[in-house]
């Protein structure tokens, strides 16, 4: 038995930062709603602009234990319409910019998991799908 392959070429140019950030989107919040991917990438943009994170969303992303997907170097295989979705919830994040939460962990659905420590001292949380976002984590 043969296996065909199809190569699909996308007319959207994409830098190496702006393929992490899909694989980010893909792997965190791939199965979520437009809202909620929208929702992680505004969280990492707020951790752009603090002050104690890495200065490029590439280098937030990668840093060691920031991401579930990164802690475990499971990188996930994404199909076309993932592909574009994250990419339209990128833009969209990136029109609205950063956003009080800066910490996020799935507290609901197949993925949940019990509350982080950090998540404990959180002052403001906000649910989106699977995911609970929060802010004042130090």
């Amino acid at each position: 038995m043969k296996t065909a392959i199809a190569l699909i070429f996308i007319s959207i140019p994409l830098h190496a930062i702006e393929f992490i950030e899909v694989e980010n989107c893909v792997a965190e919040s791939g199965s979520e709603s437009f809202e909620g991917k929208v929702a992680v990438h505004r969280t990492v943009l707020s951790r752009l602009k603090a002050s104690r994170h890495p200065t490029n969303t590439t280098e937030i992303i990668l840093k060691p234990y920031a991401f579930s997907w990164t802690k475990y170097g499971e990188a996930k295989s994404m199909n076309y319409k993932q592909f574009l979705e994250c990419h339209k919830a990128i833009e969209q994040a990136t029109r609205l910019g950063p956003w009080p939460y800066r910490h996020y962990y799935a507290n609901k659905g197949a993925n949940a998991i019990p509350p982080p420590s950090w998540a404990l001292e959180a002052k403001q949380t906000l649910q989106i799908g699977n995911h609970l976002f929060l802010s004042g984590v130090k």
